[in-house]
């Protein structure tokens, strides 16, 4: 009898470890965030299928990443982005502005912003690959991928 209730109490734990780390919040109950920003990176055709994001912290007044997609939490704070797969020997990115914490959508003019591009592999670690610099026109912009030399 005690066994049964010693394992009746450790199921009964496990759920609610269960139930209160599913209810910390998924992509799918954030936000996602519009952006007009977009960049256009060439010369990535050496690392075709190879998911990746870019991220810049060029000035204290702002830090842009580029990806897929962001997602901001519902107290508006960054709550995390999406990979890129590149395709081809070009690949473009969503670019959000990320102030105090949050995304926000990119729509500056800000000129030679360098961008360390990160690669994401199958067990979801990342590395930096290579880098990029963008000049901006309305939030649009284009560069040429430098990758990082071994």
């Amino acid at each position: 009898m005690k066994k049964t209730i010693n394992c009746m109490v450790f199921v009964v734990l496990a759920a609610m470890l269960i139930l209160s780390v599913s209810s910390c919040g998924s992509k799918d109950e954030n936000l996602v965030v519009t952006t007009k920003g977009q960049m256009t990176i060439t010369g990535t055709d050496d690392f075709v299928n190879v998911r990746i994001t870019a991220h810049s912290k060029d000035s204290v007044f702002y830090i842009l990443t580029g990806c897929k997609k962001a997602f901001n939490n519902e107290f508006n704070n960054a709550a995390g982005f999406d990979t890129v797969k590149i395709l081809e020997d070009s690949v473009i990115l969503d670019v959000y502005n990320s102030i105090n914490g949050t995304y926000r959508s990119y729509e500056g003019n800000h000129k030679n912003v360098a961008f360390t591009v990160y690669g994401w592999f199958n067990n979801d670690s990342c590395a930096v690959i290579g880098s990029v610099t963008v000049s901006f026109e309305n939030g649009i912009g284009t560069g040429v991928f430098v990758p990082l030399v071994k």
